[in-house]
C-alpha cells in the first residue's frame, strides 16, 4: 500500500513539474505588473501566474492552520474522554458481574 501511495504521489508530482515547464515555455511574454502601490519589474507571464498561485496557496494554508490545530486538539480531547468512558463502562460491567457472584439468586 505504501508503495502505491509513493508511486501515485511521484506521478502527480512529475505531472505537475511537466505541466509547469510546458506552461512556462508557452507563456514567456514579458509583462509589467502594476500593484497600485508599486510596479513590479518586467517578468514572464508564467512566472507571475505561478508565483500568484503559490502565494495564494500559502496564504490559504496559513488561514486554515488555526482551525486545523483547534480541530486536532478537540479530536484528542474527545478520544481521551472516549477512552475514559470505555474504561469506566468496563469497570461497571465487571463490578456488576462480581456482585451477582456474591449474591446468587437461588
Amino acid at each position: 500500500m505504501l508503495l502505491i501511495k509513493r508511486l501515485s504521489f511521484s506521478l502527480v508530482l512529475l505531472a505537475c513539474v511537466v505541466f509547469g515547464l510546458l506552461f512556462s515555455i508557452r507563456n514567456q511574454t514579458l509583462v509589467t505588473l502594476d500593484l497600485l502601490i508599486f510596479t513590479l519589474p518586467e517578468a514572464s507571464l508564467a512566472l507571475i501566474i505561478i508565483g500568484a498561485v503559490l502565494i495564494g496557496t500559502l496564504i490559504g494554508w496559513l488561514l486554515i492552520l488555526p482551525y486545523a490545530i483547534k480541530s486536532r486538539a478537540q479530536k484528542a480531547k474527545l478520544q481521551r474522554e472516549l477512552k475514559l468512558s470505555q474504561k469506566e463502562l468496563h469497570q461497571l460491567r465487571t463490578l456488576s458481574l462480581k456482585s451477582y457472584d456474591q449474591y446468587p439468586l437461588s
